[in-house]
């Protein structure tokens, strides 16, 4: 376990491996974002002082968000060789009643709570919390940080959809193609491509697919590029523009434009500042 501890919020980081099992407890007084990030694993949420629980499957990890005054946790169990990689952020309550000032906070708090789809932008920002916590960067850049995700946190997850019971079952289907994703993300991806590894009509695939997982399979694949890359930057000496040629942007340009896009700056700036890769 690797801790990054702020008065203005803290960072914790677990990997399991492939098979695995694991538990999270979320510390108790914080707002917790709870990002699992691995390869087809189930899940077992407890949340609220009853602790009613339900089963999930996921492919491609989540966002996990508990709120403050709630009791919960979370067991998972890895059903890939790949292990899956837990990192959790607590941020406190009044960080986010800030922002809700004038508005009925406790509602819009509410609507934050949930299992949703992993959010990449999430992922940078937290591997970039734990290197920056080993480094001792000071209070003042936690608490601009904290001000950021909750920022980011209400204005995008309201209008995202939520993982479900009820979507469970459709996971399974589609192991196969969240595979093919991987083995072929050095090269051009088709929807039909992935359509096919379903045995699905492309029309069918895509309300499928994004009724399962939240997001569309054009949104999806771009995680997967995008969490590839993140990685890619951390742990390489590769240039940025290999990198992107390895996540299947064969043009510099656009794997910077879309890498800005989806994480919130340059793949340099990621590896420079974020990290303290390579030049």
């Amino acid at each position: 376990m690797q801790e990054a501890a702020w008065g203005s919020l803290s960072v914790n980081r677990l990997l399991v491996p492939g098979g695995g099992n694991g538990n999270i407890e979320t510390p108790p007084g914080r707002f917790c974002i709870n990002t699992l990030i691995g390869r087809h694993f189930h899940l077992k949420p407890k949340v609220g002082s009853n602790h009613e629980a339900q089963d999930l499957d996921t492919l491609e990890g989540v966002t996990y968000l508990t709120l403050p005054d709630r009791q919960s946790a979370l067991s998972y169990q890895a059903q890939a060789r790949s292990p899956v990689e837990v990192i959790q952020i607590g941020i406190p309550f009044e960080t986010f009643v800030r922002f809700t000032e004038g508005q009925p906070h406790g509602r819009r708090l509410q609507e934050l709570e949930g299992i949703f789809p992993l959010d990449t932008l999430l992922v940078a920002a937290a591997r970039s919390l734990l290197r920056f916590g080993r480094a001792r960067i000071g209070e003042e850049y936690a608490t601009s940080a904290a001000q950021f995700l909750a920022a980011h946190l209400l204005a995008s997850v309201p209008h995202q959809s939520r993982l479900t019971e009820s979507s469970a079952p459709g996971t399974s289907r589609f192991s196969a193609v969240i595979d093919y994703m991987h083995e072929n993300l050095a090269h051009p991806i088709r929807v039909e491509d992935l359509a096919r590894q379903a045995g699905l009509s492309r029309y069918h695939f895509i309300r499928l697919f994004s009724s399962v997982t939240g997001r569309t399979p054009h949104q999806f694949l771009t995680g997967v590029r995008m969490e590839r890359a993140c990685w890619w930057l951390e742990h390489s000496e590769e240039s940025v523009a290999a990198v992107g040629r390895c996540c299947g942007y064969a043009n510099a340009k656009y794997f910077a434009a879309a890498f800005r896009r989806e994480i919130g700056c340059s793949p340099l700036q990621y590896r420079q500042q974020c990290l303290g890769g390579y030049a």
